[in-house]
C-alpha cells in the first residue's frame, strides 16, 4: 500500500486547509477577490489535469486544448441564451460535442504523430475559432454570448470549483495507476515497442483524447456559467499555453503537477485583480521566465524537488561550522 504521508503531501494539506476556510475568514465584499482567485486556480488545476491525461500520460502533445474548453462554454451558452434550455442540457451537449471532436483527434493521431500531430491540434483550434467568429446567428461573433442566470452565492462556485479540481485530480491519479493508464504510458514511452507488444495504439490514443476532451468541456461549462460570458477568446492560444505551462512547471505525468503549477494562475489573477487587466500581460512574461528557469534546472517540474533533501541542505547551511565540526569530532578528542 502506498504511503501518502510524505513531506509534499503534508505541505499541500497545510496550504489547502486555510484556503477552504477563506469564506469564513473574510466578511462581506472582502471575501470576493480571494474566493475568485481560488475559483480560477481550481478551475485551471482541473483543466490542466485533462491536458495531463492527453499529453502527460499518452504523449500526445496538444497546443489546441482550449478547443474542448471552448466547446463546453459555447454549448452551455447557446443552450441557455439561444434555446432557453436548462444549463445541464448545455453541459451534456458540450460533453457529447467534445467527445466527438476528441474522437476526431484520436483519428488524426492514428495518421500523424509527434510534431505533425501538434500542428494538427493548432489547426483544429483555429477552425473552431473561425466558426465561433463567423457563425454570428449562433455565437454572436466577437461579441460572444452573455448568460443571464439566477443569482448564486460565490461561495457555491468556490466549493464547486474546489470539488471539481479534487475530483479530476483523483481521477487522474486513479487512471495513472490503472491498466489503461499503463497502456497510455507505454504509448508515450515507445509507441513502436508498445505496438509490437500488442497494444492497440489507435484505440488507446482515441480513448485518451475522448476522456480529456469530455472533462475539459465540463470545466469550460463551469467557467462560462460562473463568469456569465463566452467569446472567441476562449479559443485563444494563450489559454492553451497557460494550461501547458501550469502542467510542465508542476510536473507532466503526475497528479500533483498541475496542483503545484497552479501558482502561476494565482499570480496572474492576483495581478489582474490588484493592478487591473492592463497589467495582465505582465503575468504572461513572468510565465515565460519561470518556464525557462524550470526547463534549465528542473525539467521534470516542481514534483521532482526533494523537500527532505532541500530542508536538510537549508538546515546545514544555517548551522554554524563550529557546531558541525564538534559534532563530527570523536568523543575524548
Amino acid at each position: 500500500m502506498q504511503n501518502w504521508i510524505t513531506p509534499k503531501n503534508i505541505v499541500v494539506c497545510i496550504l489547502i486547509t486555510p484556503v477552504l476556510l477563506i469564506p469564513f475568514f473574510y466578511k462581506g465584499g472582502a471575501a470576493l477577490l480571494p474566493m475568485h482567485l481560488v475559483i480560477m486556480v481550481a478551475s485551471y488545476i482541473a483543466l490542466a489535469q485533462t491536458w495531463n491525461i492527453l499529453s502527460g500520460l499518452t504523449g500526445m502533445f496538444s497546443l489546441g486544448h482550449a478547443t474542448f474548453y471552448a466547446l463546453g462554454g459555447y454549448s452551455l451558452a447557446v443552450a441557455m441564451v439561444k434555446l432557453g434550455l436548462n444549463p445541464f442540457v448545455g453541459l451534456a451537449a458540450g460533453i457529447v460535442l467534445s467527445a466527438f471532436f476528441g474522437l476526431l483527434l484520436g483519428a488524426i493521431s492514428s495518421r500523424l504523430t509527434g510534431f505533425f500531430f501538434t500542428i494538427s491540434t493548432i489547426a483544429l483550434a483555429q477552425v473552431i475559432r473561425t466558426v465561433a467568429m463567423q457563425w454570428t446567428p449562433v455565437t454572436n461573433s466577437i461579441t460572444g454570448l452573455k448568460i443571464f442566470r439566477p443569482i448564486v452565492s460565490r461561495m457555491v462556485f468556490f466549493y464547486v470549483a474546489i470539488g471539481l479540481a479534487v475530483a479530476v485530480s483523483i481521477f487522474f491519479a486513479y487512471l495513472r495507476r490503472s491498466r489503461m493508464g499503463s497502456m497510455f504510458v507505454a504509448i508515450r514511452e515507445n509507441i513502436h515497442l508498445a505496438r509490437s507488444l500488442g497494444v492497440d495504439v489507435v484505440r488507446y490514443k482515441t480513448i485518451s483524447s475522448i476522456i480529456a476532451a469530455m472533462l475539459a468541456s465540463v470545466v469550460g461549462s463551469f467557467i462560462t456559467y460562473y463568469i456569465q460570458v463566452v467569446d472567441p477568446n476562449y479559443l485563444s492560444p494563450l489559454i492553451s499555453e497557460k494550461i501547458i505551462m501550469v502542467t510542465i512547471i508542476g510536473g507532466m505525468g503526475y497528479a500533483w503537477g498541475p496542483i503545484w503549477g497552479s501558482v502561476l494562475i494565482l499570480l496572474e489573477e492576483f495581478i489582474r485583480g490588484t493592478l487591473g487587466a492592463r497589467y495582465a500581460p505582465l503575468a504572461t512574461a513572468l510565465y515565460g521566465v519561470i518556464l525557462i528557469v524550470f526547463m534549465l534546472f528542473r525539467p521534470n517540474g516542481i514534483v521532482s524537488i526533494n523537500l527532505k533533501r532541500s530542508f536538510g541542505m537549508a538546515i546545514a547551511a544555517l548551522t554554524p561550522a563550529k557546531n558541525i565540526e564538534a559534532a563530527a569530532r570523536p568523543e575524548g578528542k
